[in-house]
């Protein structure tokens, strides 16, 4: 629920004055550490076969992290590696070092309102909600005995535009066409969405815009941006599918770069 509500709302707007920067993150970073530590105080409790109250108490994630077994940190920190290889401007790469730095953050985030914003670690709500759902997907198998089904963020856009791109091919199908038209016209948009640039610019500004179909007309996220480009019928399609994606935030970071500068998605 919070990454549905994260993923539809506005991204956080750089400002001059750092406290109004925290003040917009702040209903998402209290709520990200509170997903980060209560799904790693699960997931421990379920391996040990404890009960939660004997998991120890405080806030400090990279020591809740430290407790975990080897195959959930090796799949926790796989899930951080692929996320900040996406959003390459988060200068932290391990999952050991973020939450190390995150460290026990929370009564201060939580609390910045009534003391400040002085002193506060910075954070990422991506990263949080991330971390929290590879941990939930961990403990699920652990409880379900099943193995584990949570793809990594790049795995996830891999198979969402696939997919999608079948989707918006079937929508437009006029239903009098040649055999082989559907195939031609999948490929040929999987090529475009993948490697023309200026169509995935198009695509990105039209994700940065939060305008959503479930929500209704948004403020804009920047007043003085140009007029949104327009886009091809097909790739109108794909637009609206991805602004309602779980994933939208993670789609325009990867349609922000260009093709020769992204990790490859594709067979």
């Amino acid at each position: 629920m919070v990454n549905r509500l994260w993923q539809n709302a506005p991204d956080i707007q750089p400002d001059c004055v750092s406290d109004y920067v925290a003040i917009q993150a702040w209903p998402w970073i209290p709520s990200g550490y509170q997903l980060v530590e209560q799904s790693l105080k699960a997931l421990i409790a379920a391996r040990q076969g404890t009960p939660l109250t004997e998991v120890e108490k405080g806030h400090h994630l990279a020591k809740l992290f430290g407790r975990l077994d080897s195959g959930d940190k090796r799949d926790l920190s796989h899930a951080f590696e692929s996320f900040v290889g996406l959003h390459d401007y988060i200068t932290v790469r391990t999952i050991g070092e973020f939450l190390d730095s995150v460290g026990r953050g929370y009564t201060q985030w939580r609390y910045m309102l009534l003391d400040g914003a002085e002193g506060i670690p910075p954070n990422h709500i991506g990263s949080l909600l991330e971390i929290a759902n590879a941990a939930i997907s961990r403990l699920r198998s652990c409880l379900d005995d099943k193995p584990v089904t949570f793809p990594t963020v790049m795995q996830r856009i891999r198979v969402n535009i696939d997919s999608d791109i079948g989707h918006a091919c079937n929508r437009l199908n006029r239903g009098d066409e040649q055999p082989g038209e559907l195939e031609r016209r999948y490929e040929n948009l999987r090529e475009e969405v993948l490697k023309n640039d200026s169509l995935r610019l198009a695509i990105a500004a039209h994700l940065a815009n939060t305008d959503n179909p479930r929500l209704g007309t948004q403020p804009r996220p920047n007043p003085w941006s140009l007029t949104l480009p327009e886009l091809p019928p097909a790739a109108e399609v794909l637009v609206g599918i991805w602004k309602r994606s779980s994933d939208r935030k993670n789609l325009l970071a990867y349609f922000r770069k260009p093709a020769v500068q992204h990790p490859r998605v594709g067979p």
